[in-house]
C-alpha cells in the first residue's frame, strides 16, 4: 500500500521486491569491483526480479542485452554501486527520479544499508501482529483472488510456509530490529492502521520525511493485496 502510494507520485518509481541485500550481495564484497559480465549478469538478474517477478526465480539470462545496454561504457563498479545504477536508470526510463525499493528484508540490513547511503530515507511499515498473522494465514488465497502472476505453486508455497509460532517470532524480530533506528533521523516509522485510519496526516509525515511536496494522486491508490477480498480498482 506504501509503496503504490508513493510510486503516484510524478518523482517516484516504486520497484518490487528486488532481495538484492540478502540474496545477491553480501557485505564482505562492498569493495569489490566487478568485471563485465558479472556486472551484466546482476543487472539481468534484477531486472528479471522486478519485470518478471520474484517469485519466478529466474536466472535474468533473457536480460542480459537489456542488462548490457543500461551497463553501457561503466566499468569496475561494486555491487552497491550498479544496484544504486539500476534503481536509478530503470527509475528514469519511467521518466521517475527517486527510485522507491521495499523488500521487508531491508530492515535487517538497515545499518548497512545507510551506511553505504547516508542521505536515505526510509519508512519502517509496521503492522498490528494479529493482522500480520491473519493475512499470513491466508495469504495463499491470492491465487484465485489477485488478478496477476500469482500461481497455484505459489499458493501451495504460501500455505505450507505460514506457521502460527514463527510468524509471531519474526514479526518480534523485525520490529526490535527497527527499535534500533528510532532516533535516527533518516528513518520514519508509520504503523499501517494510522496510515489507513487518516491517511491525509500520516501521509503528510511521510512526505516530509521523504522532502516531497503533496499531489492528490497519492490518494488515488488501487485497492488490492487483499487475502480475503478480490482486487479493485
Amino acid at each position: 500500500m506504501m509503496a503504490r502510494m508513493l510510486g503516484l507520485h510524478s518523482r517516484v518509481f516504486a520497484f518490487d521486491e528486488l532481495h538484492f541485500f540478502e540474496e545477491l550481495y553480501q557485505r564482505e564484497q562492498q569493495d569489490e569491483p566487478l568485471d563485465k559480465a558479472a556486472a551484466t549478469d546482476l543487472l539481468a538478474r534484477l531486472h528479471s526480479r522486478q519485470i518478471d517477478g520474484y517469485t519466478v526465480h529466474g536466472t535474468g539470462s533473457s536480460w542480459e542485452a537489456e542488462a548490457g545496454r543500461m551497463l553501457g561504457e561503466a566499468q569496475g563498479l561494486t555491487r552497491p554501486q550498479l544496484f544504486e545504477l539500476f534503481l536509478r536508470r530503470y527509475a528514469a526510463e519511467q521518466n521517475k527520479t527517486i527510485p522507491l525499493e521495499q523488500t521487508p528484508r531491508n530492515l535487517l540490513q538497515l545499518d548497512h544499508i545507510l551506511q553505504l547511503w547516508p542521505e536515505a530515507r526510509v519508512i519502517e511499515m509496521v503492522r498490528d501482529p494479529r493482522d500480520v498473522l491473519l493475512s499470513q494465514q491466508n495469504r495463499w488465497r491470492r491465487t484465485y483472488l489477485a488478478d496477476n502472476k500469482h500461481s497455484w505453486a505459489m499458493g501451495f508455497r504460501a500455505w505450507s510456509n505460514y506457521h502460527c509460532m514463527i510468524t509471531p517470532r519474526i514479526w518480534a524480530n523485525a520490529v526490535q530490529e527497527g527499535q534500533r533506528f528510532r532516533e535516527h533521523p533518516q528513518v520514519l516509522r508509520v504503523k499501517f492502521e494510522d496510515l489507513m485510519h487518516d491517511p491525509d496526516k500520516q501521509l503528510g509525515r511521510i512526505l516530509d520525511h521523504v522532502q516531497l511536496t503533496f499531489e492528490p494522486a497519492l490518494l488515488n491508490v488501487s485497492v488490492q493485496g487483499s487475502s480475503s477480498a478480490k482486487d479493485a480498482g
